[in-house]
């Protein structure tokens, strides 16, 4: 008989290498936070903080550069305000815009395409990211076309973003089976590589992706493109089981999640829940970015079974 996450579900671990003799306590955006190192991962932090607190995370992603960098990052800080009052933890997702998204449906990349018009680029971003760092200790995640990060230079790209100030990415069309470099370079820097799971996902490779994530692995809740749905998979249950058999780090799912039922649904089974087009969709709607009220209030409403 399944049982939900809140009851009995297999605990995830998060990887903790050489950790320090002395314990300390850093206050950080999202609360205070046992840090078994100095250096440990905001992502970790997270995830440890809110298994002891037993809360879901939510994972907000936002387009950078849509309508441009500046205001994205006041998206995210007022998001951020928002959530911290309803004492849900959270960790951004920041797409990087890119001319030939993968499976982004059409809310996300017409977002993509207000951004490059715009003129963004990857050191804007990186430039933005930087600056609300001084402000910020928001855990912060990538979503980046490998191609933008081959360009660069893999490498010179992960430092750059670890500089910046983003705790770790996901890079959709690198195959784990060629991302070892990445893998080793993260591990060796405090930089997490987040895998994706989806509906299509052999059992075979399940394992292999699953021992290859770090911070979390991104579930992909229904086979096709980003976008708002009414309704989520009925066998989505039995799917996040067969992965939690072979993960070592917490499941947020994604694609789809638009409300507050289905958010309450995926609680009981996901560590965090991932909301895209939805907000993507309320950002292009805004009649001035100096007014995100119906931004912040659709998160209200949407986290209403998250909220304390």
């Amino acid at each position: 008989m399944l049982r939900s996450r809140s009851s009995t579900r297999r605990e995830y671990r998060v990887a903790i290498a050489g950790a320090a003799s002395s314990k300390g306590w850093m206050k950080g955006i999202n609360g205070l936070f046992l840090l078994e190192r100095p250096n440990m991962n905001r992502i970790d932090q997270l995830f440890e903080q809110a298994k002891k607190d037993k809360r879901t995370v939510f994972v907000p992603f936002l387009t950078a550069g849509d309508p441009d960098i500046n205001a994205t990052m006041k998206i995210a800080g007022d998001i951020h305000r928002t959530t911290k009052e309803l004492g849900v933890p959270t960790i951004l997702e920041l797409g990087f815009p890119y001319s030939d998204p993968m499976a982004d449906g059409p809310t996300i990349q017409s977002a993509y395409n207000r951004a490059l018009d715009g003129g963004i680029t990857v050191q804007a971003i990186f430039d933005g990211v930087r600056e609300f760092r001084k402000t910020s200790d928001l855990p912060l995640v990538g979503m980046v076309s490998y191609a933008i990060v081959y360009r660069k230079d893999p490498t010179d790209f992960l430092r750059s973003a670890k500089e910046a100030g983003f705790d770790g990415v996901i890079i959709p069309d690198l195959p784990v089976e060629e991302s070892e470099s990445a893998r080793a370079w993260g591990e060796k820097n405090e930089f997490k590589l987040i895998q994706l799971v989806a509906p299509t996902t052999r059992p075979d490779r399940l394992p292999k992706i699953a021992a290859a994530s770090t911070g979390f692995i991104y579930y992909i809740s229904v086979a096709g493109i980003t976008g708002e749905r009414r309704a989520l998979p009925p066998d989505l249950i039995e799917r996040v089981k067969a992965i939690r058999e072979h993960s070592r780090v917490p499941i947020c799912i994604g694609f789809g999640v638009s409300g507050p039922d289905q958010v309450k649904q995926l609680s009981e089974w996901a560590d965090g829940v991932i909301v895209g087009s939805a907000l993507v969709r309320r950002v292009a709607e805004l009649p001035s970015i100096s007014d995100t009220t119906s931004i912040t209030d659709f998160v209200r409403h949407l986290l209403e079974p998250l909220a304390r």
